[in-house]
This record gives structure tokens, sequence and C-alpha cells, in this order.
């Protein structure tokens, strides 16, 4: 018995071209679409990867809101320092932070010597509430105490930020004049 070619010039013939199909199709070589599966997991792991993405920066930005405010305590201390050394004074309670931008507040007394030692107002902190500023220091004997509320805004919590670290010694006089009598 002789078998007959499948195969006629080169060309597969009709039975052997269903079964290459049937072939192809049951592995899923010819497939041209995903089914709603494969698209449903894809989207499921761009979302949780974006989730953690997300989740990161704005971890990240929290910190960099924290650093502003640190920037910005060191920036009116220098502030203060600059007003101490022009006016022998701190700032009095009833003149405040302001007084290191604007003169609206200034002691008549030193009216006419003032000059900004801030050129931008930094009335607030970068969560929007006004700095702590109390020129007869409570908290350190002989000098100011300056603060911010941190992101919760309320005053005596964990996340406050101060101008002097609690371990920081006093300092030592470094040519600054004692805080101002209570006005």
């Amino acid at each position: 018995m002789q078998m007959k070619s499948l195969t006629t010039g080169g060309r597969l013939s009709g039975t052997r071209k269903a079964l290459r199909a049937k072939s192809l199709q049951a592995t899923g070589l010819k497939r041209k679409a995903f089914s709603l599966i494969e698209i449903m997991i894809v989207l499921a792991i761009i979302v949780m990867i974006s989730g953690l993405v997300g989740f990161a920066l704005l971890s990240r930005r929290d910190e960099a809101t924290v650093q502003k405010a640190q920037i910005d305590i060191e920036t009116l201390k220098n502030g203060l320092l600059d007003f101490n050394r022009r006016y022998g004074r701190y700032p009095t309670e009833d003149e405040g932070l302001s007084v290191l931008w604007n003169s609206s507040t200034v002691d008549p007394e030193i009216e006419d010597q003032w000059s900004a030692t801030i050129n931008d107002s930094m009335a607030d902190d970068p969560w929007g509430n006004p700095w702590e500023y109390n020129p007869e220091g409570l908290r350190r004997e002989g000098m100011y105490d300056l603060s911010s509320n941190g992101p919760d805004g309320e005053a005596e919590t964990e996340d406050d930020i101060y101008a002097w670290d609690e371990d920081e010694e006093g300092m030592d006089g470094g040519g600054m004049a004692p805080p101002p009598p209570a006005g």
C-alpha cells in the first residue's frame, strides 16, 4: 500500500489546513485580542503600582513641608538676631514677628531707624498657622520662644517644630541683648 501525499505542488491539502488551523487555535497562537480577565489583571497591577508610587510621593511631600518649616524658623531666627543687633532688643509681644518685614507694628521709639530684616512676609508656617513667638522665653530662660504648631495646628503636640532643640544648651549671650520687657 502506498500512501498518497497530503500535499500537491507544495500546498497543503484541505484536511491538512483544517488540522493546522485547529492546532494553532488550540495553542492560542492565532489570537488577535485579549480576554476581559487578562485586561482586568493588567489594570489591577497598574492600579496597585500607582497606589504605591502615590503613597511614596505624598510621604515625601510631608517631609518636605516639615523641612520648609525648619528652614523658615532659621530665617526667622536670623531676622530676630539682626533686629536684636540693630535695636539692642528682640521684638516685643505687641510688635510680634511682623515687625521683621512690616513697619506697621514697630515701636514709635525706633520707627525712624526701622528697616526690614526679612524681605518677604512670613506670618504663617507652611500649614497656614501663625508662628508662635514669645519674647520672654518661657521654654528657654533668657531667650525668646519661636515655634510652629506643626501639621496638626495644635500647640504642645508631638509634631511641633521648635527654634531650639530640647537638648541644646542655652545661648551664652554671644552679643545678644536680653529679651524685651513685656509690652
